[in-house]
């Protein structure tokens, strides 16, 4: 098994989304699904949560 690292979607970021759920008709919301998704089938962790809050790793 290897280690994988993946950050929350750059469109994501972005000061002028800064929303906590993605409406539908975001243009962004299929690449934050499947985001959430892959976090969520391989139990990612933030392994520095302070220095990078964006990076997620897991498992894979």
């Amino acid at each position: 098994m290897e280690m994988e690292t993946r950050q929350y979607p750059l469109s994501c970021q972005a000061k002028n989304c800064g929303k906590a759920t993605c409406p539908a008709e975001c243009a962004n919301k299929p690449a934050l699904d499947e985001f959430k998704q892959w976090v969520e089938d391989h139990k990612a962790v933030k392994p520095q949560p302070i220095w990078e809050p964006t990076f997620f790793r897991a498992t894979c």
